[in-house]
């Protein structure tokens, strides 16, 4: 017959000088451990902001210019060419195709090309049937009309219409020479004009505010 021993073995007994170095051993896993934890919590934290930042930056380069549907606008509001009906009327094939005149100069609205123009800067005058189009999309367009050559001006234009944060333009805006106006700045949306002479800072960050990507336009969600 066989006799279990139910005793637990008994541990050897250390020294001192072991003693004190299995507590150091104990101590020393134990600051790997809460470093390893601090690391990985600082870790976590710079990525979500990171996250934060870059998402919100794809959403909307502009977070301050969120839609703006209600009250009034700021600009002159002008009617849409007589004969034009808004999603009706259909697009030019060609930007020489005659059509009736336009409401106000520049062009907030009418008759325009089947395709838009790109959005950014453009050193060069971009016919207004194919800026119109653009308006159509709840976009703005920053007009400025400088014979003589306006190089500060054009940088403050473009540095108003950026994000401060990363420097690059806000989507749906142009900013574009136009030669055919009587004043040197003019903002347009659809249906909405303000034209002046000397750069206003706020007056053009209130115009961009109320009008990149209102629903007053046609088709905001577009493009």
């Amino acid at each position: 017959m066989f006799v279990v021993n139910d005793e637990k073995p008994k541990k050897p007994k250390l020294t001192k000088s072991q003693s004190r170095a299995s507590r150091r051993e104990r101590s020393a896993k134990k600051g790997k451990i809460k470093s390893s934890l601090i690391s990985i919590g600082i870790i976590l934290v710079a990525g979500l902001l990171i996250l934060s930042l870059f998402s919100s930056g794809l959403t909307n380069l502009f977070d301050a210019f969120a839609n703006n549907s209600s009250g009034d606008k700021p600009g002159i509001y002008i009617e849409s060419p007589e004969g034009y009906e808004s999603l009706v009327s259909p697009h030019l094939t060609s930007i020489d195709q005659t059509h009736p005149p336009y409401s106000s100069t520049p062009a907030t609205s009418g008759w325009h090309y089947y395709q838009w123009a790109r959005w950014g800067i453009h050193d060069k005058e971009v016919p207004e049937e194919i800026l119109v189009h653009n308006l159509e999309h709840a976009g703005v367009v920053i007009y400025y009309n400088c014979p003589d050559g306006c190089e500060d001006l054009i940088k403050q234009l473009i540095s108003v219409a950026s994000d401060k944060r990363t420097g690059v333009l806000f989507e749906k805006v142009i900013i574009a020479p136009y030669s055919e106006m009587d004043r040197k700045i003019a903002l347009v949306a659809w249906n909405y004009l303000d034209k002046f002479d000397v750069f206003e800072e706020a007056r053009i960050l209130k115009f961009l505010q109320a009008h990149v990507n209102s629903t007053n336009a046609p088709e905001p969600r577009g493009m």
